[in-house]
């Protein structure tokens, strides 16, 4: 009869070594390391074989001769133990070493910075955001060289921060480079890295941030403060040309009022007159670079406006703003799009509704959300570059020959959509034609009909008669003005200051039907002075006129009032048809 002790040892042994078998098998799945676990789970299998086949030798008839290999089946036994024991007690440090690594990837991969670690010019190892970023796969990034990736320009300071992180250094920099994604989309982003060894070799961990949104709010802050301080100088300058355009076309008029038609020198004078009128419109784009919201706005139809057929079209919000500037917003850009196709092509003005809820594509301005009504010109043309693109908007700034343009086209549409608190977006691609898109912001109220204009033979005002009180700083101006007023029958008391205005309006003993004053006055403003005349005269009407878009800023109650307001240069019979509507 078989030694029960012996065969209690054998099968203890085989137990013990099955269940080591089973830890390391679990163990390996936990670690990842196959090829090491398996070497231990062989070695335990065939450990296990010799306990079965001592078993089955046991059990064998004359066993009984195998009596004296019970103390090598114990230490058989107490190696078995040991082995299952040490496997046990490993497996929470495995375990741990598990959780350590899920946390890792938990971190790594929902990172909203690119991680990844460069070795031999490529990247190695890149956690997701890195491959949203460069739109390549890991398999990709590991072939292909990664300053590949990255702008021409900023290559050599990408190089030289790399270079250092590899000597051993840590380096962090703010600065803002470009990357060319698979796609051709371009992000501005900024890098820190540290030394590591990778695969026991030098490497460099890389924290790459998405840069873009900020350098684009960036752009569009250098853009405004560039376009603030040209329109403020532009504003300035056509505030003292406008009041030179006044005394030209106001002498002019009064020159042309005194020869008749067959005169020698009419046509001189129409020549200096047209002139005049090409000034007129120059300082009129001028005075839309300033960006300040204009005195007069009205809610509009904007398809009535744009099509001149709004029933064909699908009803949009009304918007709020000038009609003639938004007009020439519209023309502006089609112009602009027909000069792109001098061979011909497409050409397409679509209106829509849009609620706007982030930032767009391309977009120039500040865009708040909200509801907007858009109107967008597109063209097949020749297109733009994104070096050509950055300057656009750039008052003066052109890419048509000389004479064919004079670079105020774009700008002033720049300067409009600001003033209406609208946005711009544009989108163009060379050879792939360009598209603008203006967002205007809609209105609550339902728009007024749009007046049919009427010709200047149905609006000639009649003489008048009335006391007008005349305050302008600029002597020539005030002197025309003066003179004309008083050619077409009006009683004219003139000041060049407020307070010779006031004494005038103090001491002057009749009636005081009108007062026409500038704006902008030497020692007290315009709306100052009307405020204190209208204590002393709460009957006279006001007539304001002004070369100076910004004089009408933080004015909002003056139409409110019952003021006028009338911008420089005007003619006299703008003027005198002006002041039939306050007096009348």
């Amino acid at each position: 009869m078989i030694a029960s002790p012996l065969l209690w040892a054998v099968s203890l042994s085989l137990g013990l070594q099955i269940a080591a078998s089973v830890l390391a098998l679990r163990l390996m799945r936990v670690t990842g390391r196959y090829r090491a676990w398996l070497l231990v789970v062989a070695a335990l299998s065939f450990m296990a074989l010799r306990r079965l086949l001592a078993l089955g030798a046991i059990l064998m008839p004359g066993a009984d001769d195998l009596q004296a290999s019970l103390p090598e089946e114990l230490v058989a036994l107490a190696t078995s133990a040991l082995m299952a024991a040490g496997i046990y007690l490993m497996r929470p440090l495995f375990e741990d070493l598990k959780r350590s690594r899920e946390k890792y990837r938990l971190v790594v991969d929902n990172a909203s910075e690119a991680i990844f670690i460069a070795q031999d010019g490529v990247i190695k190892f890149p956690n997701p955001k890195t491959l949203e970023f460069t739109g390549y796969s890991q398999e990709e990034l590991r072939r292909l060289p990664f300053l590949s990736l990255v702008h021409s320009q900023d290559q050599e300071f990408v190089r030289h921060l790399h270079q250092r992180v590899l000597s051993g250094q840590a380096a962090s920099d703010d600065r803002a480079f470009r990357v060319i994604a698979k796609t051709g989309q371009t992000r501005w982003l900024s890098a820190s890295g540290v030394p590591i060894l990778w695969e026991d070799r030098p490497a460099a961990l890389s924290f790459v941030r998405d840069m873009s949104e900020h350098k684009h709010m960036e752009q569009q802050l250098l853009h405004a403060q560039k376009m603030e301080a040209i329109g403020r100088l532009a504003g300035g300058v056509a505030h003292d040309f406008n009041n030179l355009l006044m005394i030209i076309k106001g002498y002019g008029q009064l020159a042309l009022g005194q020869v008749n038609g067959d005169h020698p020198l009419r046509a001189r004078l129409d020549k200096i007159m047209q002139a005049g009128e090409r000034g007129s419109r120059l300082t009129s784009q001028l005075m839309s670079l300033s960006q300040l919201k204009p005195l007069e706005q009205g809610v509009m139809d904007l398809n009535r406006l744009v099509s001149g057929m709004g029933e064909m079209f699908r009803p949009l919000w009304p918007v709020r703003g000038e009609p003639g500037q938004v007009e020439q917003v519209v023309m502006n850009l089609v112009v602009n799009a027909l000069d792109a196709m001098p061979q011909g092509g497409e050409l397409a003005i679509e209106t829509a509704r849009q609620d706007i809820s982030g930032r767009q594509p391309g977009q120039v301005m500040e865009l708040k959300p909200g509801p907007y009504a858009m109107i967008a010109v597109s063209d097949s043309g020749c297109g733009m570059e994104l070096a050509t693109l950055g300057h656009i908007f750039e008052p003066f700034y052109t890419t048509k020959d000389t004479g064919k343009g004079t670079g105020l086209g774009l700008s002033v549409v720049y300067g409009i959509v600001k003033q209406t608190g609208g946005g711009l977006t544009v989108h163009s691609q060379p050879g792939r034609g360009t598209t603008f898109r203006v967002f205007l912001p809609r209105a609550e109220e339902q728009p007024r009909p749009v007046p049919v204009p009427v010709s200047r033979a149905q609006a000639q005002p009649g003489r008048g008669w009335e006391t007008v009180l005349l305050v302008e700083d600029e002597e020539e101006v005030r002197s025309l003005l003066a003179e004309s007023l008083r050619l077409d029958g009006y009683q004219v008391l003139e000041a060049g200051q407020a307070e010779q205005a006031l004494a005038l309006a103090a001491t002057h003993g009749g009636p005081l039907h009108l007062a026409i004053s500038d704006m902008v006055l030497p020692g007290m403003s315009g709306p100052r002075l009307i405020q204190d005349l209208r204590r002393l005269r709460p009957e006279t009407r006001v007539l304001f006129i002004s070369g100076y878009a910004e004089a009408t800023v933080g004015q909002p109650d003056l139409l409110a009032a019952g003021a006028l307001f009338l911008r420089k240069p005007f003619s006299m019979h703008e003027l005198t048809c002006k002041m039939r509507q306050a007096l009348d």
